[in-house]
């Protein structure tokens, strides 16, 4: 019976995390589509990099520029410009979902002994 329950668990574990994938290159589609969207209408090419996100929900990234390593300034600043807000969606919800998914089969799998229990 804990096998059968066991499995749905797993099952729901898949799914939940198919999903999260699932949304984030959803997430990331729908902007590459605003973007054609704005182009095929004004001939521009929108460009929406990861600091819109940042702007959009409002956090404080200023002290970035206040940073005493300039190598990390550096690299922050670059990523925050350069990435596209689209493939940082999906790179994310890939993330998520197989952490989530990691996680949770790690809390249902008993530890398995090791050399040292014995």
């Amino acid at each position: 019976m804990a096998e059968t329950s066991d499995t749905a668990f797993q099952d729901k574990v898949e799914s939940i995390s198919l999903s999260i994938i699932g949304y984030s290159f959803l997430a990331g589609a729908l902007i590459v589509g605003y973007q054609c969207f704005q182009w095929l209408k004004t001939g521009v090419w929108p460009e929406l990099p990861l600091v819109y996100l940042f702007i959009w929900l409002q956090i404080d990234i200023s002290s970035i520029s206040n940073m005493q390593w300039e190598g990390i300034k550096k690299i922050l600043t670059w990523l925050l410009i350069e990435t596209p807000l689209s493939l940082f969606t999906v790179g994310a919800g890939v993330v998520i979902g197989v952490l989530f998914k990691e996680a949770c089969l790690a809390w249902l799998t008993p530890n398995k002994p090791t050399s040292n229990d014995l």
